[in-house]
């Protein structure tokens, strides 16, 4: 976990996140734009999570479990 501002100015437009989490072990194998994953879960195309979301249980996230094949 790390505290700063550069991160919440760069990436979130200044939003209230200040602390970082980081997930270790992540796996990237997946490239795939962010615009693409929200126009399989019903999204904007210009949506950007603030923090720590998790999708919400009305979304259908069985279509990038199946567009992905993960």
């Amino acid at each position: 976990m790390a505290h700063t501002e550069h991160v919440r100015d760069e990436y979130w437009d200044g939003g209230p996140a200040l602390d970082v989490y980081v997930v270790e072990g992540y796996d990237d194998s997946v490239d795939v734009e962010p615009e693409t994953v929200n126009r399989l879960l019903g999204y904007e195309e210009s949506f950007w999570p603030q923090g720590l979301w998790r999708v919400s249980d009305d979304r259908p996230t069985e279509r990038v479990v199946r567009k992905f094949d993960i």
